[in-house]
């Protein structure tokens, strides 16, 4: 079964290439199979640029620690497909999951749809046919065009920090980006704004001003009860998703019993099990972030200082400003290609930039040789730092086997 679905899922991928940031196409699509998205619970619509799939994980803990059912849409996965489906708290199976994408494939021969838009429209599609208390919806890669953004019944909106990515398809500068991501908010709705940059947060206020949006500030409380995902940055994401829960009048246990247990792999994610972690000495911690654009590594590099990073990036990503960042925050950079992924930034490359912000380093071909390397060279206590990509991490969380 799993073979099939993969087959439509590659059949997705190679049909429609081309990132098209209009809405046309896909409206009149869903119109043609009963506009799916109109029938969903209650929407709580998520987007920006870093701390998305964080702030979702705390709010879907919190919720359904008070009893509630959450359906959730996420991307990409990490390893398999049906990660990003979520159905009343389980991932989607791969029955249901197959009935979808055969219908979807059938209906859309010879509309010109891309994967991402496919996708969405299968998760739709899920929602509708299904109860539960709230869908949890994830943008891809901007807001206002997104193909999320036509989910009607949408009961409140997050936006999340934005910095600058994706400049070819949302602009330049952090205002025009802002701006395509606070494409979310519907009129009338209600707006949980997570801390921004000055320029961002006039963006994005503006635009909710128009839409006669109420906005509800999130404020960073002095103290947490423990927080489930390590890393000083989460208490911002923390503090977002309870602001969230508080407008969705969810009581204060609850509250408390999602932060200690919400679940999001590769953030800031210790690996001390597996293939990997069995490379290693006892006394070294292995440690795997997703994060992959220079917002992200801003906000590891203000809370986590690793003795030892190894790094992989997509060629679409700006490795300098990633990597810059990290200056005097490690001792040294091993660069490694993404396994299976043409369009990845070659290891030598990665070393230069590298260079040129002052971090020794070295290239290896593959995660367990640049482990391997560095166990050789240390006889103390080291951290080690895997990140760069998301796709990275899941077949680093795939390889390892646990």
């Amino acid at each position: 079964m799993q073979n099939k679905i993969n087959e439509i899922l590659d059949k997705f991928a190679k049909t429609f290439k081309k990132i098209d940031l209009t809405l046309d196409r896909l409206s009149l699509f869903l119109a043609e199979i009963g506009n799916p998205q109109n029938s969903m619970p209650p929407v709580i619509h998520i987007a920006g640029s870093n701390g998305k799939g964080s702030t979702l994980a705390f709010l879907r803990a919190m919720l359904e620690a008070a009893g509630k059912t959450c359906h959730v849409y996420t991307s990409p996965h990490l390893i398999k497909f049906n990660e990003r489906v979520v159905i009343a708290g389980k991932e989607i199976n791969d029955t249901d999951l197959l009935t979808l994408l055969q219908e979807i494939d059938k209906a859309s021969e010879g509309k010109d749809l891309t994967y991402f838009e496919k996708t969405t429209v299968l998760a739709f599609l899920a929602f509708s046919r299904n109860p539960a208390d709230y869908v949890l919806l994830e943008t891809g890669l901007g807001g206002r065009l997104d193909a999320t953004n036509l989910a009607g019944n949408k009961t409140l909106s997050i936006i999340t920090p934005i910095s600058l990515e994706h400049q070819e398809y949302l602009g330049d500068t952090l205002g025009e980006i802002a701006t395509e991501k606070a494409g979310i908010i519907p009129e009338k709705g209600r707006l949980i704004l997570a801390p921004q940059a000055e320029d961002a947060e006039f963006a994005i206020k503006q635009t909710a001003k128009k839409q006669g949006a109420k906005i509800i500030n999130v404020q960073i409380p002095e103290k947490f009860p423990p927080l489930a995902l390590k890393g000083e940055f989460q208490k911002i994401n923390a503090a977002t998703a309870m602001a969230a829960a508080q407008e969705l009048m969810i009581d204060s246990v609850s509250v408390n019993q999602g932060l200690a247990s919400a679940k999001w792999l590769a953030r800031l994610q210790q690996i001390t099990s597996g293939k990997f972690a069995g490379l290693l000495p006892d006394y070294f911690e292995l440690w795997l972030d997703s994060c992959h654009n220079a917002g992200g590594a801003e906000v590891i590099a203000a809370s986590f200082s690793p003795d030892y990073m190894i790094i992989g990036m997509l060629n679409t990503k700006d490795a300098s400003e990633f990597i810059a960042k990290f200056r005097g925050k490690t001792r040294e950079i091993w660069a490694i290609p993404i396994p299976d992924e043409e369009n990845c930034h070659a290891p030598e490359k990665l070393v230069e930039i590298a260079r040129k912000h002052g971090i020794p380093a070295f290239m290896s071909n593959n995660l367990e040789n640049a482990i391997t390397n560095i166990v050789i060279k240390e006889h103390k206590a080291v951290k080690i730092l895997i990140c760069g990509s998301i796709y990275l991490a899941g077949k680093i969380l795939e390889e390892n086997n646990v």
